[in-house]
């Protein structure tokens, strides 16, 4: 398991909780007793999605080739 996993497994969680304070399925709307709780899970949900984006950038590396850029995705920090 590397970081990103461990970012999008914590994700799925977040968003398993959203939904269950969200109005329906959308989850663009809270239960009328739980809009605290819905609005403190939207904002983990946004929070992890930042993470795993900058994750994501962070993992390219630049390759000069010939004069050229070229993106290469590598994973790194690999945990046991």
């Amino acid at each position: 398991m590397n970081k990103l996993q461990l970012f999008e497994d914590i994700h799925a969680l977040y968003v398993c909780n959203l939904l269950s304070y969200s109005e329906d399925y959308s989850m663009t709307q809270p239960k009328k007793e739980f809009v605290n709780e819905w609005k403190k899970e939207k904002e983990k949900v946004m929070l992890i999605e930042k993470m795993i984006q900058e994750e994501k950038k962070s993992r390219t590396k630049y390759v000069t080739n010939k004069g050229q850029r070229i993106a290469k995705n590598e994973p790194v920090d690999e945990l046991e």
